[in-house]
């Protein structure tokens, strides 16, 4: 209020600078403002002190899954520090959690595993280099379970986000430019968004000269 009240009579501001000010001061100063600011502050400081606690409890069970995670699978990245006991250990686990995916021999392909990096005495530092080192070697096919822990740990949807951040491509797709697009089209641009990998690889061109050929638009006068 002070700032504004010193604005509005400042000589060295426009007209229009002074009168917005004094437009702004009358605003605030009202009865219905004031009533509102205590109001609402009240009960903000309420939603947030709930908000906060929420987000504390759900940012531990996350931490808990992660570490949770990380325990099942840590062995794969250590596993020439590991003797063939405690590999079977933990293989046993993992393959227990995952009975429906690992078969019962991974223990024993994690176990020759380790001995195939031992042969090739080759620095592999995280799981996106062993997956890519199976790839690479065609090693996917004598160690298949392995290959299947690994891609499920990679591919595996874990989210890290809050109620105030959004990754979502809603907010790319439509921005300033595009404040007036229709639902349908809002949906098809988010699809294309989503899929840009694939629409990338699409020859334009070709699907624009079939739509535009005189024989199908023929057919669609037809009909």
């Amino acid at each position: 209020m002070r700032s504004l009240s010193l604005l509005e009579v400042d000589d060295f501001e426009n007209t229009t600078t002074c009168c917005e000010a004094a437009g702004y001061r009358r605003q605030l100063d009202r009865f219905e403002t004031v009533f509102i600011t205590v109001f609402w502050n009240a009960i903000l400081e309420r939603f947030n002190s709930t908000s906060k606690a929420l987000q504390k409890s759900e940012i531990e069970k996350r931490c808990a899954a992660y570490i949770n995670t990380f325990n099942k699978y840590d062995f794969l990245t250590n596993l020439i520090l590991l003797s063939p006991e405690e590999i079977t250990q933990k293989d046993n686990k993992l393959q227990e959690f995952y009975n429906d995916d690992l078969e019962k021999s991974f223990a024993c392909e994690c176990v020759n595993f380790r001995a195939y990096l031992q042969s090739i005495n080759k620095n592999i530092d995280g799981v996106i280099e062993l997956l890519i080192l199976l790839c690479d070697n065609n090693l996917d096919t004598v160690f298949p379970n392995v290959d299947i822990a690994l891609r499920i740990l990679l591919y595996m949807v874990i989210t890290n986000c809050s109620a105030e951040r959004s990754f979502s491509t809603l907010k790319r797709v439509k921005n300033y430019l595009r404040v007036s697009i229709e639902g349908d089209k809002l949906n098809l641009l988010s699809l294309l968004a989503i899929e840009t990998e694939l629409v990338n690889k699409m020859d334009f061109d070709a699907i624009i000269d079939d739509i535009f050929n005189p024989q199908n638009t023929q057919k669609a006068d037809e009909y």
